[in-house]
């Protein structure tokens, strides 16, 4: 029998071998857990049923085909904006590949020509990384689908040549000499936002007059605005993990600045914005970077690199990874430390020549 009891939640899984890969199942497809166990054998007899048929009944389909259930299998596990750049792999390159091949004639050899087809078709201007790791979704998907048995991994790309990524980002000072050129204290209070909070982009544009909660001196980030989905049109989505929904202190200065421009009693969904209804755009946001990094005699540097900057601020104040992390709100401490360990290299660099400067034993 491969229906058990979850003694935690009382409720019904589903443990089955699939493709050689244990397979667990704890919800139907519309998300409801199995209350009984007959609900559960139901359901693992029709869903193992209709695998197995469609193994069969699909073999002599060209992906272009199947692409409409692939999608949507896809949207049951990715969220929007994941999705979204998923579907454009599947568009423009899977297809654009595979679009005529057969299911059945999908092999690890064909899977060999495909990741030479990325690496010469992925430039200057798109990630091969997110193209691969695109694909290895859509591959584990048609996996589950189509009950084949193709190992993703084979898609993984080694570049030798990978170049290191430099971080570009503010000091403190080079931040207040940015922020003494911005007049509009609309402007100063986006750049504040975005150098002492680290937000990322699509967070920093969904504040609405909610997110500030000027009683409890909290700020609160509980959405995200983004306009990549193919809608032509900015949407509100939740942000990027659980980590990411989180509050902060409110800084004095900054709830200073927010009444000042706003008032107490402000009601919008959107601040920073001459329409609160409307979120302010991205490229708005850009065009007011370029023009006070200009004005301010500085380098330019991404909007997404005031959140470097903020965590260097913080690094070189002898805040740790985990506080980093929880400041920026990422999934792990790992993810600091991956995307900060050059900089923290140099802060390495910088102990060992002041230790060497002032060593006790001398020769």
């Amino acid at each position: 029998m491969s229906v058990y009891l979850d003694k935690k939640t009382n409720r019904y899984y589903i443990s089955h071998r699939v493709n050689q890969k244990q397979k667990v199942m704890r919800r139907d497809l519309n998300g409801n857990p199995f209350k009984t166990r007959k609900e559960a054998i139901l359901f693992e007899e029709k869903y193992f049923s209709n695998l197995n048929n469609s193994f069969y009944e699909n073999q002599n389909k060209t992906f272009k085909q199947l692409e409409k259930v692939i999608i949507q299998r896809l949207g049951m596990y990715y969220k929007v904006t994941t999705l979204h750049s998923i579907k454009e792999t599947y568009t423009k390159y899977f297809l654009a590949f595979f679009g005529n091949t057969k299911l059945k004639n999908l092999t690890y050899e064909s899977l060999l020509e495909y990741r030479r087809y990325l690496v010469e078709r992925c430039g200057e201007y798109t990630s091969i990384k997110s193209v691969e790791a695109n694909s290895k979704a859509i591959l584990k998907i048609i996996n589950e689908l189509f009950n084949t048995n193709i190992n993703e991994k084979v898609l993984a790309i080694r570049n030798k040549k990978q170049k290191v990524t430099k971080l570009n980002y503010y000091t403190f000072d080079e931040f207040n000499k940015y922020l003494g050129v911005i007049k509009d204290d609309n402007d100063k209070l986006i750049f504040l936002l975005l150098y002492y909070y680290g937000l990322r982009i699509g967070e920093l544009r969904a504040l609405g007059s909610s997110s500030f909660d000027l009683v409890n001196n909290l700020l609160i980030i509980e959405r995200a605005v983004t306009d990549h989905v193919g809608m032509k049109k900015a949407i509100v989505i939740e942000p990027k993990n659980k980590s990411s929904v989180r509050s902060y202190p409110l800084l004095k200065d900054i709830k200073t600045l927010y009444i000042k421009i706003y008032g107490e009693n402000f009601k919008g969904d959107f601040i920073l914005s001459k329409n609160p209804k409307k979120p302010i755009g991205g490229t708005t946001i850009c065009r007011k970077n370029f023009k006070y990094s200009k004005e301010a005699g500085l380098q330019h540097i991404r909007i997404h690199d005031f959140r470097h900057s903020c965590a260097i601020y913080l690094y070189s104040n002898n805040f740790n990874s985990a506080s980093i992390a929880k400041w920026l709100g990422h999934s792990s401490t790992q993810t600091t430390e991956r995307t900060y360990i050059h900089y923290r290299d140099d802060v390495k660099d910088k102990i060992k020549e002041f230790i060497e400067k002032n060593q006790v034993l001398k020769d």
